[in-house]
C-alpha cells in the first residue's frame, strides 16, 4: 500500500483498524483506493460507449416497489426492446420473451 498511498493515509488507517473503526476503514479504502482505480479502468469503456450512443441514463426518483414497476421497468424496457408497448408496461403485462 505504501507505493500507492501517503504515509499519513496509511497512519490513519492503522488507527481505524486499531481502534475497531471499520467502517472508517471500508469507507477510506473505497473513496482513496478503490474508486479512483475503478474510474480510471472504466471511464474509458464508457467514453466508448457514449461515442457510439450506448449510454443511457435512468431517472431514478426513488425505490419503492410503485417507483421501480410504474417508472423504472418500463424504462429499461424502452431501453432493451425499442417497440416494446409502454402501456403494456404500465398495465402490468411482462416483458417479452428473450426467446
Amino acid at each position: 500500500m505504501a507505493k500507492y498511498q501517503s504515509a499519513k493515509r496509511i497512519a490513519k488507517r492503522r488507527e481505524w483498524a486499531d481502534q475497531g473503526d471499520f467502517e472508517s476503514l471500508v469507507t477510506g479504502f473505497l473513496r482513496d483506493h478503490y474508486d479512483p482505480l475503478y474510474h480510471q479502468s472504466r471511464d474509458p469503456i464508457l467514453d466508448k460507449a457514449r461515442k457510439n450512443g450506448l449510454v443511457h441514463h435512468v431517472n431514478l426518483p426513488s425505490v419503492d416497489r410503485s417507483a421501480i414497476r410504474n417508472q423504472i421497468i418500463p424504462q429499461l424496457l424502452d431501453l432493451a426492446y425499442p417497440s416494446y408497448n409502454r402501456r403494456a408496461a404500465l398495465s402490468g403485462m411482462r416483458a417479452p420473451s428473450l426467446a
